[in-house]
């Protein structure tokens, strides 16, 4: 790695060739916690399935 910094100081140009550090966008907005997110996501899978879903289900099991 010093050689990459002595490749640096011996030419300005390439100091002036890195690119900007751009600022990262907010990953969980409106003040939401992980836990939050998760208790969301996990509660899709977790719910009871609806009747219409057997309902359904049932049908193509019959259909094939």
């Amino acid at each position: 790695m010093a050689g990459a910094k002595d490749a640096v100081a011996a030419n300005p140009l390439v100091a002036e060739a890195r690119p900007g550090v751009l600022k990262r966008p907010v990953l969980v907005e409106n003040n939401r916690s992980f836990g939050w997110i998760t208790e969301k996501v996990c509660s899709i899978v977790e719910e009871k399935t609806p009747l219409w879903w057997w309902i359904c289900f049932c049908i193509a099991g019959m259909v094939s």
